[in-house]
């Protein structure tokens, strides 16, 4: 379980990931985690459309890290798959 914030809209987002799925999202949840990432609304979209890797992102301070580093890192890889997975739905979409 993890918190994503987008600060320039200033949400929080609840996220639990289960053997690599997703079983819940929740919008503005006030609920805790180890970590949290925060970012604004255009790298996030730059990391659903696959035009930055999670982890160029991490190192570029372009998404900061609140709470347990090395849990939030270790996520990097799924990260990566979810974005890379999720992009390539987003552009097969637009072709049909």
């Amino acid at each position: 379980d993890f918190l994503l914030y987008i600060n320039d809209i200033d949400t929080n987002y609840f996220i639990s990931v289960e053997n690599g799925k997703l079983i819940k999202f929740q919008i503005d949840s006030q609920q805790k985690s180890l970590f949290r990432f925060i970012t604004c609304s255009e790298v996030f979209t730059k990391l659903l459309l696959s035009e930055i890797r999670p982890q160029e992102a991490f190192f570029k301070k372009l998404v900061q890290i609140e709470g347990s580093v090395l849990d939030a890192l270790s996520l990097s890889t799924v990260f990566e798959q979810f974005f890379t997975f999720f992009s390539k739905e987003i552009n097969e979409s637009q072709m049909v």
